[in-house]
């Protein structure tokens, strides 16, 4: 999730991994307990103020793909301009 495309980076959408889960069911607060990550960090992350660290995002996609039934691979992902 670091590529280069056309003026962007490549990088996974938050917004839409957490609404992924909250639509199965699991509501942001759920979500930090279950991550172990404080309720407002998980916010941030929805309201695209600010992307996880490496292993804080591992903790959110293994629960995701989880949720999901979906490889990490499928994860949504987004262009960020440069």
């Amino acid at each position: 999730a670091g590529s280069v495309r056309r003026g962007g980076r490549l990088t996974l959408d938050w917004f839409r991994i957490l609404t992924d889960l909250k639509d199965r069911g699991w509501s942001l607060d759920a979500i930090a307990v279950a991550t172990g990550i404080p309720k407002g960090t998980i916010y941030n992350y929805r309201d695209r103020a600010c992307e996880p660290r490496h292993d804080v995002g591992e903790r959110i996609l293994l629960l995701w793909c989880g949720a999901t039934g979906k490889l990490r691979a499928e994860a949504p992902v987004q262009t960020l301009q440069i």
